[in-house]
């Protein structure tokens, strides 16, 4: 328990820095959001290649980089954000591609992997199972990870160049983040004082419907003490302007913890098929990085949806 109460406090110790440090610049914090995502990914790849389910892990990893690399060029640039989806999409279908192209050119390496799998059937089929495979891992988690870089930095696009120097992207952060630490903290508060059934028992027997409930009311009540907070801090302008009001963020807090137990429950569903308790061990107590963000990871993409539609 202590050990796992260290590495907590260390793990919230380096997202304030990193946090803070985005003050200095925002490509700061995007370090901090590459390594989690490529260590994220990394776990999840390496869950189901010790499954026997081979995947092409330098293919799969080079595409949140990518990304990267495209996110910059277009917000450098000002350019729309339909133009850098645009890109990623045809970044995963050509990286799709490529691992098909060169893992039936592979015969002999794909050949023995078939032998130590026990797969059964021809080199195209493996092939192509092992090329789908890539193509999930580069969409989960590593898509959606990829999405805290357009939340941090949202105003590079013309389509909410309207809003550079008005801190969204840190508001749109700390709305992430609280709304996901709050919702694991109260399902595990109301779980643990009120138990009764399980959530869903075959995939992740410690979840309790009471725990999801009261996750589900601690984020609308703290997204709400988020809206009075924000309005208190020079925010008020920027929510008349734009509209937003206390049921916008009941709203969105309603939404942002169905998100992130979603994210919680796929992510247990990976791990029990690949018959694993935890991605890794780099976190003592808490298993691998992926553990900790499998809430943030979606709730990321709530938070994300959320801004692109009020702020368009």
């Amino acid at each position: 328990m202590l050990k796992r109460l260290l590495t907590g406090l260390i793990i919230v110790a380096l997202t304030v820095g990193f946090f803070a440090l985005r003050y200095v610049s925002p490509y700061i914090f995007d370090a901090y959001v590459m390594a989690i995502t490529v260590l994220a990914t990394f776990e999840v790849a390496k869950a189901y290649h010790k499954n026997n389910r081979k995947n092409d892990l330098y293919f799969i990893l080079s595409f949140p980089v990518l990304s990267y690399i495209a996110l910059v060029l277009c917000t450098s640039y000002n350019l729309s954000i339909l133009i850098f989806y645009t890109i990623i999409v045809g970044l995963m279908a050509v990286l799709f591609i490529l691992t098909m192209i060169i893992n039936l050119l592979l015969k002999n390496k794909n050949n023995k992997e078939m032998i130590e799998v026990n797969y059964v059937g021809k080199l195209s089929g493996y092939v192509a199972r092992k090329s789908f495979l890539n193509l999930f891992l580069m969409f989960y988690p590593a898509f959606i990870l990829v999405q805290m870089f357009v939340l941090n930095h949202l105003s590079g696009f013309i389509n909410y160049s309207a809003i550079v120097g008005k801190n969204i992207e840190v508001f749109a952060l700390i709305m992430a983040f609280v709304t996901t630490i709050i919702t694991d903290t109260g399902a595990y508060l109301f779980g643990s004082a009120i138990k009764g059934a399980k959530l869903c028992p075959s995939i992740s027997p410690k979840k309790t419907i009471s725990g999801a409930i009261g996750g589900f009311i601690m984020s609308i009540t703290f997204s709400v003490v988020l809206y009075l907070v924000f309005s208190a801090m020079g925010y008020a302008t920027i929510f008349e302007t734009y509209k937003l009001g206390i049921l916008n963020f009941v709203a969105y807090g309603a939404v942002a913890s169905l998100f992130t137990q979603m994210g919680d429950i796929f992510a247990s569903l990976v791990k029990r098929k690949n018959d694993i308790k935890d991605y890794g061990n780099i976190l003592p107590g808490h298993g691998g990085v992926m553990d900790r963000v499998d809430g943030l990871s979606i709730n990321i993409v709530s938070t994300l949806l959320f801004c692109l539609f009020i702020f368009l």
